[in-house]
């Protein structure tokens, strides 16, 4: 069944208030986009999203956790944070990553799972708007360490709709987790190109 946004589990941390969640929904709502799939009553996992090929992906993120009003840790790269939108961006659960030197990143995400009994993270395995053959693994890495399981989420731009779930079963196998997200979250088409 379609919906604009799916409604923040109870589980979830809250984030923002009643104007920031009308605006959430405005934006989204206008850009004629919805959602299918429920998001699932955990405290904690990882939410690996895609295809990335528009700097429209991060907007419809952006409105859509705004719009459902859940605190969720995103990654952007730490140029995106600079002067008033560094504390903005902060503020709506934005980590800035430095692409050239992402030591110890995954260790720090899984650390956090550790230290707050609730804790939702967005990553695009990507890591890229480019077309790529392979994914990044770090979601996967996080997912084992953290224990915690792993929702699919697919931006697909021939339907404008945001797609949550189904969650994945992990196998403990980098190669195939990895090729088992990357099939069906790679099936539906980004706003430039698909990359199945």
């Amino acid at each position: 069944m379609q919906s604009p946004l799916p409604k923040r589990p109870d589980a979830w941390q809250p984030l923002g208030n009643r104007f920031s969640r009308w605006l959430g929904r405005s934006v989204f709502k206008f850009l004629g986009w919805h959602c299918e799939g429920e998001l699932p009553n955990i405290k904690q996992l990882v939410m690996a999203g895609g295809p990335h090929t528009s700097n429209w992906d991060f907007i419809l993120a952006l409105s859509g956790i705004l719009g459902v009003g859940a605190r969720i840790t995103w990654m952007g790269k730490k140029s995106i944070f600079w002067g008033p939108f560094d504390r903005l961006l902060r503020a709506a659960g934005g980590l800035p990553v430095d692409r050239e030197s992402p030591v110890g990143l995954v260790d720090q995400v899984v650390q956090s799972y550790k230290d707050n009994a609730t804790q939702v993270v967005a990553i695009l395995p990507e890591g890229t708007r480019r077309k790529v053959t392979r994914w990044k693994t770090g979601f996967l890495r996080i997912a084992y360490k953290a224990e915690v399981p792993v929702l699919m989420v697919s931006f697909d731009y021939s339907r404008k709709c945001i797609t949550f779930g189904p969650l994945l079963s992990l196998s403990g196998d980098e190669s195939t987790d990895l090729a088992t997200v990357q099939a069906h979250i790679g099936r539906v088409t980004g706003k430039k190109f698909s990359n199945q």
